[in-house]
């Protein structure tokens, strides 16, 4: 795997909810609030924040219904969090819950030229790096003979006839 960033890590609730009212929280401000943990949940967490919601959603797309009916909050990388975005909820920061890494990541087995292609640029390398593959040979094209501006003084001597 290549890592390319770290994501912050949100918490959803409605729009109504006392957590909307601040621009970031902290775990420990979530103690007292039903955590939906959806089953295909991609945060890490080790201590999860608050108290287990009633039921573990199959997918975030259901846990998102679940919290827009009030019964619970989600946490979720923020692109997660935009991705689902209503607008009868909102999002925002735990300052303090792991970040997700987010990375370029491929089956060994299905690494093709293109692949490597794909994976030096990545890592920022250029036709022009000594690393990796060695570029192909492009044709190389003939520019076209290019005519020479008449010089000044022959300008001069074709006003005059």
């Amino acid at each position: 795997m290549i890592p390319l960033y770290l994501e912050t890590t949100v918490v959803v609730v409605p729009k109504d909810h006392a957590v909307a009212a601040v621009e970031e929280v902290e775990l420990a401000d979530l103690a007292d609030e039903d955590v939906f943990e959806p089953l295909d949940g991609v945060l890490a967490l080790g201590d999860r924040p608050g108290q287990p919601a009633f039921t573990r959603p199959e997918n975030t797309a259901d846990a998102i219904e679940l919290v827009a009916s009030g019964a619970g909050v989600l946490l979720l990388p923020q692109s997660l969090a935009r991705l689902h975005h209503r607008k009868d909820l909102t999002y925002r920061t735990v300052t303090d819950a792991p970040q997700s890494q987010i990375g370029l990541a491929w089956l060994e087995a299905e690494t093709t030229d293109l692949m490597e292609e794909l994976i030096g640029i990545v890592r920022g390398r250029t036709p022009n790096s000594s690393r990796g593959r060695k570029p192909q040979q492009q044709p190389t094209r003939k520019k076209p003979p290019q005519q020479r501006p008449a010089s000044k003084h022959r300008r001069q001597n074709r006003r005059r006839r």
